[in-house]
């Protein structure tokens, strides 16, 4: 059975949460990108709905902790 995915947080753009999955998993925490753009077609809906990085739960507060250290800097 697969684990289940939680929101870690919410970006307003990709790039933001490009970055932020960037930490993770350099941090050994596999993450994912779920948005709703229509493919890429509106990319305006990202800053409507939101981008959200997503983890296993187990994973989910040493994820937050990185997160929350990198955006501090």
């Amino acid at each position: 059975m697969a684990a289940a995915l939680t929101l870690v947080r919410k970006f307003a753009s990709e790039i933001d949460a490009g970055f932020a999955m960037s930490e993770l998993e350099s941090a050994g925490i596999n993450a994912i990108i779920l948005k709703d753009d229509a493919g890429g077609m509106f990319t305006q809906f990202q800053m409507v709905e939101g981008v959200r990085l997503m983890v296993r739960q187990g994973d989910l507060e040493r994820a937050r902790e990185i997160i929350d250290r990198w955006q501090e800097t």
